[in-house]
């Protein structure tokens, strides 16, 4: 087992014992409180949940944490509808850095925000009518504009990620091109 996946089960089983308390919240991202673990919010659980869908130690804990969603539906979808705006502001900071060259951080780690906006609106897809679900069509039009297909960005890409519905992880837009590191 890869270091990667430990550390998407430990957070996936942190997640879990916090997953009750962050729905019923006021937060939309909810500090897990370990070594290098990331903040919890709806659209990184998508996450790392596809990237552990065939993992089997992680079957027992998909399962009760989307029982859990299942019980408490109402709140994540509200939850959901707070966090789509803040990922679509940072994918279009990003996408605006990459027109005017600084390139703040490599792309293939800032598509994360639009894999998890791709991944919220699927489990959620009224979220397609809202204001940042309406945006994200004028920014995959404007990443369209300077993208150039290529090899995937992630290592996992084609095994999790099919590139009909995330194209955007096979390639590069040209002008972070120069800022691959």
């Amino acid at each position: 087992m890869t270091t990667d996946v430990r550390t998407d089960l430990r957070t996936l089983e942190r997640m879990l014992e916090d997953l009750e308390p962050y729905l019923l919240s006021n937060t939309t991202f909810w500090p897990l409180g370990g070594a290098g673990l990331p903040q919890l919010s709806l659209g990184l659980y998508l996450l790392v949940a596809l990237r552990l869908t065939h993992v089997k130690e992680a079957r027992a804990t998909l399962a009760a944490t989307e029982r859990l969603l299942a019980d408490w539906h109402t709140a994540a979808a509200r939850k959901a509808e707070h966090e789509l705006p803040q990922r679509v502001r940072l994918w279009r900071d990003h996408l605006a850095d990459l027109e005017i060259g600084t390139g703040r951080a490599p792309f293939a780690s800032d598509v994360t925000q639009r894999v998890i906006i791709d991944l919220l609106i699927e489990r959620f897809p009224e979220l397609t009518h809202s204001v940042g679900g309406l945006e994200l069509r004028g920014l995959d039009a404007q990443l369209r504009a300077i993208w150039r297909d290529g090899e995937p960005l992630w290592p996992d890409a084609a095994d999790l990620f099919p590139k009909p519905r995330f194209w955007y992880l096979y390639g590069a837009p040209e002008a972070a091109a120069h800022h691959k590191r």
